[in-house]
C-alpha cells in the first residue's frame, strides 16, 4: 500500500518591528502530498509564490525552494524504498521552506529529465522523469 502525504500552504502575516511596520509571510507549509508510485510531490501554493527546483550531485538530490513560506506543523523526514529514497522538509532560512528529495544512488538526472508544473488551484507538482 504506498503512502501518500499532502502539502498545502495557508497565508499568514508576521508583524516584525515596531509601529506600522510590516512583514508579510506569504504562506505556511501545512502539510505534502508524495506518491512514491509516481514518484510525484505535490504542493499547494498561495497564487503569486513560485517555487524553483535545482539538482545536486554527490549524494544525487532534487531541492526545491519555497519562496516567502514557512514550515508549519509537518512530518519534516519521510523514507522509501523507490528511486526517491528520502524526502525532507526544513527552514532553509527565513522566508525560505526548502524539501530536499534525496535519490537512490543509482539515479542520475539532469535538469531537462525534472518537471515542475503548475495546475489548476496552483498546484504545483515535481515529477523527477525517471525510468
Amino acid at each position: 500500500m504506498s503512502r501518500l502525504k499532502t502539502l498545502s500552504l495557508v497565508g499568514a502575516i508576521a508583524i516584525i518591528g515596531s509601529g506600522m511596520e510590516l512583514k508579510a509571510i506569504a504562506a505556511r507549509l501545512t502539510n505534502w502530498r508524495f506518491d512514491p508510485a509516481l514518484n510525484q510531490l505535490e504542493i499547494t501554493l498561495d497564487e503569486g509564490t513560485t517555487p524553483r527546483y535545482f539538482l545536486l550531485a554527490q549524494p544525487s538530490r532534487i531541492v526545491l525552494d519555497l519562496p516567502n513560506t514557512q514550515v508549519g506543523m509537518v512530518e519534516t523526514q519521510q523514507s522509501y524504498s523507490g528511486p526517491i529514497r528520502q524526502i525532507r522538509v526544513s527552514q532553509f532560512e527565513a522566508g525560505i521552506t526548502r524539501i530536499v528529495l534525496d535519490l537512490a544512488p543509482e539515479v542520475v538526472l539532469s535538469p531537462q529529465q525534472v518537471q515542475l508544473q503548475v495546475e489548476p488551484g496552483n498546484r504545483w507538482v515535481l515529477r523527477p522523469l525517471i525510468a
